[in-house]
């Protein structure tokens, strides 16, 4: 049996967070700040301002360190 997590938007199960690796490419990571900057919009469209403001300091940190600059 699998423990849930019930919050505000239902019930929901636990996981564990795996690492994120910054691609060295600078276009991958560009693409990769677009990906999280849209999720972060999606969250923050639903209500979850949490999770769109650690999404939206993701792609402020791929960008900054493609760009070769400081977060």
């Amino acid at each position: 049996m699998q423990a849930f997590l019930h919050t505000a938007f239902g019930p929901r199960l636990p996981f564990a967070s795996s690492p994120l690796t910054f691609p060295p490419d600078s276009a991958a990571a560009l693409d990769l700040a677009r990906q999280f900057d849209r999720a972060a919009d999606a969250d923050l469209a639903e209500g979850r301002h949490d999770q769109a403001d650690r999404k939206a300091h993701l792609a402020l940190e791929l960008r900054c360190r493609a760009l070769g600059g400081r977060a």
